[in-house]
């Protein structure tokens, strides 16, 4: 007997399957309950739609990495750090699972402009957050300078690093390989040394 936390991860598990394949706007609960081998009954009892089921697989995406954020970094650290935090973050942004689900939704995006607004607003705005969070700590130590706002920079930094690995992703990479780290590691190194150039104040510690 499933107990109903058990339930409800077979209905998210069987949903995610089916959007892959069906496509959000084609699939149907129908569908959606026989492939988690319950009855529709059974599906409404967790969710009145599929909208509401989409949500709860959104919500229930692994959170961005929490990123390391030393104590005490030196000027001479400040680029390995940030390589590393940046590396950190896109392995989760371009791991196989994003990737499908952001084609999903990109997919979807002209018809179901809802599914939109909610991945952005939990995934990309909650990891942009995160990042300018990882910026801002470096600012308060006076190693990135301050005449930039955190998320701006972290928007700048992002773009600049893994933006064109996310679109080639996106666009032609296979989601059950994903991109190497020995890669990521790599590219955003050397973009980070060409960027980063233009955002270290003057003068400031040591």
């Amino acid at each position: 007997m499933l107990t109903s936390e058990e339930r409800r991860a077979r209905i998210l598990a069987a949903a995610e399957k089916t959007f892959m394949t069906s496509g959000y706007g084609r699939a149907t609960m129908e569908e959606i309950a026989r492939n988690s081998g319950m009855s529709k009954k059974t599906l409404y009892q967790f969710f009145s739609d599929k909208a509401q089921i989409f949500e709860a697989l959104v919500e229930a995406q692994d959170l961005p990495p929490r990123l390391e954020m030393p104590a005490e970094t030196g000027r001479d650290d400040l680029t390995e750090t940030l390589r590393r935090g940046l590396v950190q973050f896109a392995s989760y942004v371009l791991s196989g699972p994003q990737i499908a689900l952001t084609r999903l939704v990109i997919s979807e995006a002209s018809h179901h402009p809802e599914m939109s607004r909610l991945f952005f607003g939990i995934c990309v705005e909650r990891g942009r957050r995160q990042i300018a969070e990882f910026i801002g700590h470096f600012q308060k130590q006076g190693l990135l300078a301050a005449t930039v706002d955190a998320e701006t920079l972290a928007d700048v930094l992002v773009g600049g690093t893994f933006a064109m690995s996310h679109l080639s992703q996106l666009m032609m990479g296979n989601s059950d390989v994903g991109i190497s780290t020995r890669t990521l590691e790599r590219d955003i190194g050397l973009r980070l040394n060409a960027l980063l150039q233009g955002f270290l104040p003057e003068t400031g510690p040591r």
